[in-house]
This record gives C-alpha cells, structure tokens and sequence, in this order.
C-alpha cells in the first residue's frame, strides 16, 4: 500500500512540475525568448509532457530557440503522433516530404483522420507522375486511382473535424480537374 501511494504522490508532483514548466514554458515564448521557452519545454517534455514535445518539434521544425533539425523534430513529433493526434500526424507528413519521404507518415496522418494529409499526398503524387499525357502507362494508370482515392476521401470528409474547408476545396478542385482526363 505503500509503494501505490509513494507512486501516486510523484505522479502528481512530476505532473504539477511539468505544468509549471509548460506555463514558464509559454511565458517565456510570449515574451519571445525562444531559448528559454525550448529549454523549459524540452525539461517539461522529457518528464513526459506530450504537449511540450510537440513545441520542441515545433521549435526544431522552424529553427526557434534551437539550430533547425528536421530529423529532431520528426523524433519529438512522434511522441504526439503515437498519441493519435492527427494534427502532430501532419506536422510529420509535412516533415517527411521535406525530407524525400512524404508516403510514409502521411498514410498515418490519414489513418488518424487528417484528410488534409491526404491533399497534400494527392498534390506530391501528381506532382512526381506526369498525369497530363495522352498515353498512360501501367504505373500511371495505377498513380491516378489512387490519386482519385485520396481526393474522394478527402473531398467527402467532414468539414472541420476531417478536413479544412480550404483543404476540402482543393480536393473538389482537383477531381473536377482530373474527371476531365481521358
């Protein structure tokens, strides 16, 4: 019995220390001191504040308070992402395009209900197959579905909860687009 109350008594103090951080945290961004704020977020992270990781990914990602590392912020992102934010999905998306590798964490992104993610894979796959051609070859034929897939998913998601109006538009834009290929 002991033991149980001992842990309970450093959960709620390691969770009052990490709120305070983050509220130090987010002082000290407000008042623009980018250091100070990634040096609190990063403390308030690594006691396992899933919040404060994604400002360090954030931090990382822009090159705020911290050199920009792509590769770290994908790292601190994926503390979020394991907790099913969709939104810490795209962050990841978007990352892994910059990084050469887009198909791999957007399929999760769309999986956790960003159908944001699914535009911007749709764009990054018309952008690497040639879709304007007369003749389709085999692969382009297959890049097209699917292609048309994420566009449909995207375009019949739920405003706001699935999908951006502005992203959904695109969507809209872009199959109406594609309908008018042979």
């Amino acid at each position: 019995m002991g033991v149980l109350q001992t842990s309970t008594i450093h959960e709620k103090r390691t969770s009052m220390d990490t709120e305070q951080l983050f509220a130090e945290a987010e002082q000290q961004w407000e008042a623009r001191n980018a250091r100070a704020a990634f040096a609190l977020y990063l403390q308030a992270a690594r006691l396992g504040d899933v919040e404060a990781a994604m400002h360090i990914g954030y931090m990382y990602e822009l090159g705020e308070g911290v050199g920009r590392d792509l590769r770290q912020a994908v790292r601190w992102y994926r503390r979020g992402w394991r907790r099913k934010d969709a939104a810490v999905a795209s962050n990841i998306a978007v990352l892994y395009a910059e990084l050469g590798q887009p198909r791999r964490a957007v399929r999760k992104a769309i999986a956790h209900g960003d159908y944001d993610a699914a535009v911007a894979l749709a764009k990054f796959l018309l952008k690497t197959h040639s879709l304007k051609t007369r003749r389709l070859t085999t692969r382009r034929r297959s890049a097209r579905k699917q292609i048309v897939e994420l566009l449909q998913k995207a375009a019949g998601g739920r405003p706001m909860i699935d999908i951006t109006p502005a992203g959904q538009e695109e969507a809209q834009n872009l199959l109406s687009d594609l309908g008018g290929e042979n």
